[in-house]
Protein backbone atom coordinates (compact mmCIF):
# COMPACT_ATOMS: atom_id res chain seq x y z
CA UNK A 1 0.00 0.00 0.00
CA UNK A 2 1.56 3.73 -1.28
CA UNK A 3 2.05 5.74 2.10
CA UNK A 4 -0.64 8.63 0.51
CA UNK A 5 -3.08 5.68 0.20
CA UNK A 6 -2.34 4.79 4.17
CA UNK A 7 -2.63 8.92 5.02
CA UNK A 8 -5.88 9.24 3.08
CA UNK A 9 -7.10 6.17 4.98
CA UNK A 10 -6.23 7.63 8.11
CA UNK A 11 -7.86 10.67 7.04
CA UNK A 12 -11.21 9.64 6.18
CA UNK A 13 -11.02 7.35 9.13
CA UNK A 14 -10.72 10.72 11.17
CA UNK A 15 -13.29 13.07 9.29
CA UNK A 16 -16.04 10.10 9.24
CA UNK A 17 -15.63 10.22 13.40
CA UNK A 18 -16.30 13.43 13.27
CA UNK A 19 -19.40 13.60 11.35
CA UNK A 20 -20.55 10.48 12.33
CA UNK A 21 -19.93 11.24 16.19
CA UNK A 22 -22.29 14.41 15.16
CA UNK A 23 -18.89 16.89 15.44
CA UNK A 24 -19.81 18.19 12.13
CA UNK A 25 -23.92 18.03 11.43
CA UNK A 26 -25.57 16.71 7.66
CA UNK A 27 -26.32 20.10 6.43
CA UNK A 28 -23.09 21.94 7.77
CA UNK A 29 -19.68 22.71 6.05
CA UNK A 30 -16.51 20.76 6.17
CA UNK A 31 -13.31 23.27 6.29
CA UNK A 32 -11.74 23.73 3.39
CA UNK A 33 -8.94 21.46 1.74
CA UNK A 34 -6.14 23.96 3.53
CA UNK A 35 -7.48 24.24 6.43
CA UNK A 36 -8.25 19.95 6.89
CA UNK A 37 -5.06 19.72 5.23
CA UNK A 38 -3.12 22.04 7.95
CA UNK A 39 -5.12 20.55 10.74
CA UNK A 40 -4.15 16.96 10.29
CA UNK A 41 -0.38 18.11 8.66
CA UNK A 42 -0.87 16.37 5.05
CA UNK A 43 -1.07 17.26 2.04
CA UNK A 44 -3.81 19.37 -0.28
CA UNK A 45 -3.46 15.88 -2.35
CA UNK A 46 -4.03 13.46 0.08
CA UNK A 47 -7.17 16.14 1.60
CA UNK A 48 -8.72 15.80 -1.92
CA UNK A 49 -8.05 12.14 -2.17
CA UNK A 50 -10.29 11.35 0.94
CA UNK A 51 -12.67 13.91 0.18
CA UNK A 52 -13.36 11.79 -3.43
CA UNK A 53 -13.99 8.51 -0.80
CA UNK A 54 -16.26 10.87 1.36
CA UNK A 55 -17.96 11.35 -1.89
CA UNK A 56 -18.76 8.05 -2.91
CA UNK A 57 -19.81 6.65 0.31
CA UNK A 58 -22.51 9.17 -0.11
CA UNK A 59 -21.22 11.37 3.06
CA UNK A 60 -20.63 14.37 1.82
CA UNK A 61 -21.27 16.64 -1.34
CA UNK A 62 -18.51 18.31 -2.65
CA UNK A 63 -19.16 21.58 -5.90
CA UNK A 64 -16.78 23.50 -7.48
CA UNK A 65 -16.45 26.89 -6.19
CA UNK A 66 -18.52 26.03 -2.58
CA UNK A 67 -18.03 24.53 0.12
CA UNK A 68 -17.98 20.86 1.16
CA UNK A 69 -21.43 19.75 2.83
CA UNK A 70 -21.89 16.92 5.30
CA UNK A 71 -24.91 14.84 3.09
CA UNK A 72 -27.97 13.98 5.17
CA UNK A 73 -27.52 10.53 7.04
CA UNK A 74 -29.80 8.66 5.11
CA UNK A 75 -27.59 8.89 2.17
CA UNK A 76 -24.77 7.63 3.89
CA UNK A 77 -23.66 4.15 2.60
CA UNK A 78 -23.38 2.03 5.58
CA UNK A 79 -22.37 -0.98 3.74
CA UNK A 80 -19.09 0.45 3.46
CA UNK A 81 -16.43 -0.82 6.05
CA UNK A 82 -15.28 2.94 6.57
CA UNK A 83 -18.51 3.89 7.52
CA UNK A 84 -19.39 1.18 9.40
CA UNK A 85 -15.99 0.95 11.30
CA UNK A 86 -16.66 5.16 12.35
CA UNK A 87 -20.02 3.98 13.70
CA UNK A 88 -18.46 1.21 16.01
CA UNK A 89 -15.53 3.21 17.02
CA UNK A 90 -18.28 6.32 18.02
CA UNK A 91 -20.62 4.18 20.01
CA UNK A 92 -23.20 3.84 17.64
CA UNK A 93 -22.42 0.60 16.27
CA UNK A 94 -25.45 -1.07 17.94
CA UNK A 95 -27.61 1.31 15.35
CA UNK A 96 -26.25 -0.53 12.38
CA UNK A 97 -26.71 -4.00 14.07
CA UNK A 98 -30.38 -3.20 14.47
CA UNK A 99 -30.74 -2.19 10.99
CA UNK A 100 -28.97 -5.44 9.88
CA UNK A 101 -31.64 -7.32 11.84
CA UNK A 102 -34.98 -5.16 10.53
CA UNK A 103 -33.31 -6.11 6.58
CA UNK A 104 -32.32 -9.68 7.48
CA UNK A 105 -36.49 -9.73 8.68
CA UNK A 106 -37.29 -8.47 5.41
CA UNK A 107 -35.30 -10.04 3.15
CA UNK A 108 -34.80 -13.44 4.58
CA UNK A 109 -38.48 -13.94 4.89
CA UNK A 110 -39.75 -13.42 1.47
CA UNK A 111 -36.27 -15.21 0.53
CA UNK A 112 -37.44 -18.70 2.15
CA UNK A 113 -40.95 -18.80 0.83
CA UNK A 114 -39.26 -18.08 -2.78
CA UNK A 115 -36.77 -20.96 -2.15
CA UNK A 116 -38.92 -23.49 -1.36
CA UNK A 117 -41.26 -22.76 -4.71
CA UNK A 118 -38.17 -22.67 -6.71
CA UNK A 119 -35.27 -24.91 -5.17
CA UNK A 120 -34.40 -27.95 -6.90
CA UNK A 121 -34.03 -31.11 -5.34
CA UNK A 122 -30.61 -30.40 -4.77
CA UNK A 123 -30.42 -27.03 -3.50
CA UNK A 124 -32.63 -28.50 -0.40
CA UNK A 125 -30.34 -31.15 0.22
CA UNK A 126 -27.91 -28.73 0.58
CA UNK A 127 -29.77 -26.28 3.05
CA UNK A 128 -30.36 -29.87 5.07
CA UNK A 129 -26.62 -30.74 5.09
CA UNK A 130 -25.54 -27.52 6.23
CA UNK A 131 -28.30 -27.74 8.54
CA UNK A 132 -26.82 -31.08 10.14
CA UNK A 133 -23.35 -29.64 9.78
CA UNK A 134 -24.62 -27.32 12.60
CA UNK A 135 -26.40 -29.18 14.40
CA UNK A 136 -23.31 -31.77 14.81
CA UNK A 137 -20.87 -29.00 16.02
CA UNK A 138 -23.78 -27.82 18.64
CA UNK A 139 -23.44 -31.13 19.94
CA UNK A 140 -19.92 -31.95 19.16
CA UNK A 141 -17.15 -29.44 19.11
CA UNK A 142 -19.02 -26.79 20.16
CA UNK A 143 -16.74 -24.05 18.11
CA UNK A 144 -18.52 -21.21 17.35
CA UNK A 145 -16.67 -20.23 14.45
CA UNK A 146 -17.49 -23.03 12.68
CA UNK A 147 -21.09 -23.12 14.20
CA UNK A 148 -21.21 -19.29 12.53
CA UNK A 149 -19.34 -20.15 8.88
CA UNK A 150 -21.85 -22.88 8.78
CA UNK A 151 -24.91 -20.73 9.28
CA UNK A 152 -23.63 -18.47 7.21
CA UNK A 153 -23.81 -20.68 4.02
CA UNK A 154 -27.16 -21.82 5.58
CA UNK A 155 -28.69 -18.36 4.66
CA UNK A 156 -26.88 -18.13 1.28
CA UNK A 157 -27.94 -21.43 0.33
CA UNK A 158 -31.70 -20.69 1.18
CA UNK A 159 -31.31 -17.31 -0.58
CA UNK A 160 -29.03 -19.17 -3.93
CA UNK A 161 -32.84 -21.67 -3.88
CA UNK A 162 -34.72 -18.48 -4.61
CA UNK A 163 -33.11 -18.82 -7.93
CA UNK A 164 -33.47 -15.15 -8.19
CA UNK A 165 -30.14 -13.54 -8.94
CA UNK A 166 -30.88 -10.39 -7.60
CA UNK A 167 -32.50 -11.47 -4.47
CA UNK A 168 -29.38 -13.77 -3.91
CA UNK A 169 -27.14 -10.53 -4.57
CA UNK A 170 -29.00 -8.70 -2.31
CA UNK A 171 -28.49 -11.20 0.62
CA UNK A 172 -25.04 -12.32 -0.18
CA UNK A 173 -24.04 -8.45 -0.47
CA UNK A 174 -25.73 -8.23 2.94
CA UNK A 175 -23.71 -10.89 4.56
CA UNK A 176 -20.63 -9.13 3.07
CA UNK A 177 -20.75 -5.72 4.08
CA UNK A 178 -21.45 -7.17 7.90
CA UNK A 179 -18.85 -9.70 8.00
CA UNK A 180 -17.08 -7.77 10.51
CA UNK A 181 -20.26 -6.94 12.76
CA UNK A 182 -21.47 -10.72 12.37
CA UNK A 183 -17.52 -11.79 14.07
CA UNK A 184 -18.18 -9.14 16.84
CA UNK A 185 -21.58 -10.52 17.17
CA UNK A 186 -21.18 -14.19 17.30
CA UNK A 187 -23.31 -15.97 19.97
CA UNK A 188 -21.82 -17.68 22.83
CA UNK A 189 -21.63 -21.21 23.30
CA UNK A 190 -24.46 -21.61 25.18
CA UNK A 191 -26.78 -20.53 22.31
CA UNK A 192 -25.51 -22.75 19.27
CA UNK A 193 -28.31 -25.75 20.34
CA UNK A 194 -30.63 -23.46 20.07
CA UNK A 195 -29.83 -21.74 16.80
CA UNK A 196 -28.91 -25.02 15.41
CA UNK A 197 -32.23 -26.31 16.43
CA UNK A 198 -34.14 -23.24 14.53
CA UNK A 199 -32.04 -23.84 11.39
CA UNK A 200 -33.11 -27.51 11.49
CA UNK A 201 -37.14 -26.14 11.48
CA UNK A 202 -36.14 -23.93 8.62
CA UNK A 203 -34.62 -26.76 6.67
CA UNK A 204 -37.72 -29.03 7.56
CA UNK A 205 -39.93 -26.94 6.24
CA UNK A 206 -37.93 -25.87 3.37
CA UNK A 207 -38.00 -29.94 2.54
CA UNK A 208 -41.88 -30.32 3.61
CA UNK A 209 -42.70 -27.00 1.24
CA UNK A 210 -44.40 -25.37 3.62
CA UNK A 211 -44.06 -21.43 3.62
CA UNK A 212 -45.97 -20.57 6.39
CA UNK A 213 -44.30 -22.85 8.95
CA UNK A 214 -40.83 -21.74 7.02
CA UNK A 215 -41.64 -17.72 7.10
CA UNK A 216 -42.64 -18.48 11.11
CA UNK A 217 -38.84 -20.25 11.61
CA UNK A 218 -37.18 -17.65 10.12
CA UNK A 219 -39.01 -15.00 11.71
CA UNK A 220 -38.59 -17.37 15.30
CA UNK A 221 -34.89 -17.53 14.62
CA UNK A 222 -33.64 -14.00 13.38
CA UNK A 223 -35.68 -12.39 16.63
CA UNK A 224 -33.51 -14.58 18.65
CA UNK A 225 -30.70 -13.30 17.13
CA UNK A 226 -31.93 -9.67 17.98
CA UNK A 227 -32.43 -10.94 21.49
CA UNK A 228 -28.96 -12.72 21.90
CA UNK A 229 -27.73 -8.87 20.78
CA UNK A 230 -29.44 -7.09 23.25
CA UNK A 231 -28.37 -9.23 26.15
CA UNK A 232 -25.04 -8.72 24.48
CA UNK A 233 -25.46 -4.73 24.25
CA UNK A 234 -27.02 -4.91 28.07
CA UNK A 235 -24.11 -6.89 29.14
CA UNK A 236 -21.40 -4.33 27.67
CA UNK A 237 -23.20 -1.33 29.46
CA UNK A 238 -23.04 -3.25 32.96
CA UNK A 239 -19.55 -3.92 32.40
CA UNK A 240 -18.69 -0.35 31.74
CA UNK A 241 -20.61 1.40 34.06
Amino acid sequence: MRPSTRLSEALEIRLLREIVGRKVLPGEALPSVAEIAATHQVSQPIVRECMQTLVAAGVISVSHGKRTLVRPAADWNVLSPLVQHAFHAEGRGSELVRDFYEVRRILEVGAVHVAIEQASQDQVQLICDLSDRMNEVAIGSRDVATFLEHDRQFHEAVASATNNATLAQLIRMLYAANKNEWTRSQAAVGDLEVLAEQHAKIAQAIKAREPGSAGEAVERHISTAVAIEAGRDAQRCCDGS
